[in-house]
């Protein structure tokens, strides 16, 4: 009998273990070395380089194979040579243009610097840097980047506004200072977000039912995603709106949007079970901001969707004194 209690206590115990979300302390916090400098803080690490390509235009002359792989820009840096029959960067080519989109994350402006250029090789080659909130409208930052590793502060052309502009997308464009060899153009290894913030939009598909607002098992994979992230944050705000698609009337659809953020806002304070200092804003649009045509069903289910935003606290971004 004692020894069957003692089995019934230490499943117990392991099953309460086992019940948490354990935190990723490989995801945050993270510095990277400059060539030439010291390092670079980026608060998010890995998760805040751009991680998507959108468009590559090949400069006139282009650059040669296989130096001219756009993909080779995307994650964290890891140029290690630059004469190399694996190129861990990419070659724009001269006057060539790179658009790249940040998926896991949005940057916006924070105290100091917000983005962060790898721009790699023997030649330092200047770019125009253009960024935008959806892909469409384009805020050109100054004249040019010097290009080399550098970093930029986008306060100075960004609208103050509260909460920030967040930015998703980033366009480079090569400014022909060094068009000869085999790779024409700034050479890009990587682009990342000092200033990043989480966006999420999850398919309510996922996280619902239809017409209802209880939060499903296959929805727990993203949002116990999330809350690991937000146990390795101290203190944030965490927008949390919910959308609908534009069937039925505003009243109804109000409420269902409400219902639904306030359940994903329930999940997570309950998986992080007192971690953090968060406070939430919880709002409902309804089916005021869809963003696909409502009169289509892929659009409809797009527009039924849950957003979340995570802004750290400033103190967040500076690096750890130890």
């Amino acid at each position: 009998m004692k020894n069957n209690c003692f089995f019934i206590i230490f499943l117990f115990f392991q099953i309460s273990v086992f019940a948490q979300i354990k935190p990723d302390t490989t995801l945050f916090q993270k510095f990277y070395k400059f060539e030439d400098r010291d390092e670079v803080f980026i608060p998010f690490g890995k998760i805040a380089f751009a991680d998507s390509v959108v468009e590559f235009k090949r400069g006139n002359p282009p650059a040669k194979e296989p130096f001219n792989n756009p993909d080779n820009g995307l994650g964290e840096p890891d140029f290690t040579t630059y004469a190399t029959d694996d190129p861990k960067y990419v070659s724009i080519g001269c006057g060539g243009q790179y658009t790249i989109k940040f998926k896991e994350v949005g940057f916006i402006d924070i105290e100091g610097s917000d983005l962060v250029f790898f721009e790699v090789g023997p030649s330092i080659e200047p770019f125009r840097v253009e960024i935008s909130t959806d892909g469409k409208k384009w805020l050109q930052l100054g004249r040019e980047v010097n290009g080399g590793q550098t970093t930029v502060d986008i306060g100075r052309f960004v609208r103050k506004t509260d909460p920030p502009q967040i930015f998703h997308y980033i366009r480079i464009t090569d400014l022909k200072r060094f068009c000869g060899g085999v790779t024409p153009g700034a050479d890009i290894d990587a682009i990342g977000a000092i200033g990043a913030v989480i966006k999420l939009s999850l398919d309510a598909k996922v996280l619902f039912d239809y017409d209802d607002f209880s939060i499903r098992e296959s929805a727990q994979k993203p949002l116990d995603k999330l809350v690991r992230q937000l146990q390795e944050i101290p203190k944030a705000k965490i927008q949390i709106h919910g959308h609908t698609d534009g069937d039925g009337s505003a009243e109804y659809n109000q409420v269902l949007g409400q219902n639904r953020a306030e359940s994903v806002r329930n999940y997570i304070q309950t998986n992080l079970n007192g971690t953090g200092d968060f406070t939430y804003d919880i709002e409902s649009f309804g089916k005021s901001k869809p963003i696909k045509d409502n009169q289509t069903k892929e659009g409809m289910q797009q527009n039924r969707r849950v957003e979340i935003i995570v802004f750290p606290d400033k103190e967040f971004y500076k690096p750890p004194k130890n």
